[in-house]
């Protein structure tokens, strides 16, 4: 289990044998999941934080509408809901559910301060995770300002392409996870894709997208 923690995001850069010792020192759990079981609903108290170390987890919004919107996917190795442990509203900003088999290190909040407290290395680490996150969040404010599925997509691949120094890039995803992170269905994605295509505003082969 140790080795697995040496590549989490808090852990990282904290050898196996140091972990291991301030498990001695921290009181902790081990939560089993199964398949598409909740682990957690929008606006539960948060009193303690999930450290993934076994499967993988969707975060989803449900509009005033019904629809579900998937705002992230967490694999083995990622805390769930870090930036809402402390704060003036300590509760679960979305659902989280299991994707397949799961099991998360569970501590509770007096718990995880303790942690935080006995290696700097791991209180650096938090630090990072939570300044990192406001910035996805940022950015994803940005991108929801976007009316319509074409500039969703625009900006999207933009994005991609500032933060890789070029104007053809590989889209990470499929179409149609593409389309659940919007929001959208599949169908009207692909067909936003090829208008953008055939208006000659980027030039799109399989996951291939050059920006015109």
């Amino acid at each position: 289990m140790y080795k697995i923690l040496e590549k989490s995001e808090i852990f990282k850069g904290i050898s196996s044998e140091i972990i291991k010792e301030l498990f001695n020192i921290v009181g902790w759990t081990i939560h089993k999941y199964d398949e598409e079981e909740i682990i957690a609903y929008a606006g539960k108290s948060m009193t303690e934080i999930h450290l993934l170390i076994k499967g993988s987890v969707r975060g989803e919004m449900i509009d005033p509408s019904g629809k579900v919107i998937k705002i992230d996917d967490r694999k083995t190795g990622r805390l769930l809901a870090p930036a809402f442990l402390f704060g003036k509203d300590q509760s679960y900003p979305i659902n989280i559910t299991a994707n397949e088999s799961t099991e998360t290190i569970c501590f509770s909040k007096k718990e995880f301060v303790k942690l935080l407290q006995q290696n700097g290395k791991v209180l650096g680490n938090y630090l990072f995770i939570i300044s990192s996150i406001t910035q996805f969040l940022a950015k994803k404010i940005n991108f929801l300002t976007f009316s319509t599925i074409k500039e969703k997509f625009m900006f999207y691949v933009t994005s991609i392409s500032e933060s890789e120094n070029s104007k053809t890039i590989h889209l990470p995803m499929t179409q149609e996870q593409l389309a659940e992170q919007f929001g959208v269905t599949r169908p009207a994605l692909g067909r936003a894709i090829r208008e953008l295509h055939n208006e000659k505003v980027i030039f799109s082969k399989g996951k291939s997208i050059t920006l015109l």
